[in-house]
């Protein structure tokens, strides 16, 4: 049996540790890659501006499709499994 709960920035985490390295290395992957195309290459002025960068990154990268993901976006793969779970 597995316990998820809502950490302190509002991530599920996983009590008992199976699978705990899958979840690490994809958020890691995501932070490289908003690093790396988007943070590093903008000048930004004040946090304002890094945020409102931040959310138009997440939103083209959400509906872009990727091809580790068989040619599908995130957002289509997140809705497919959420129908599936209901």
């Amino acid at each position: 049996m597995e316990f998820c709960f809502k950490g302190s920035w509002g991530s599920n985490q996983h009590r008992d540790g199976k699978g705990k390295w899958l979840v690490n290395v994809v958020v890691e992957r995501f932070l490289r890659s908003i690093k790396y195309e988007d943070i590093y290459l903008q000048s930004c002025e004040n946090p304002n501006e890094l945020e409102k960068g931040i959310a138009t990154y997440i939103n083209l990268y959400n509906n872009q499709h990727h091809q580790t993901l068989l040619g599908a976006t995130p957002e289509e793969v997140y809705r497919k499994e959420a129908i599936i779970a209901i």
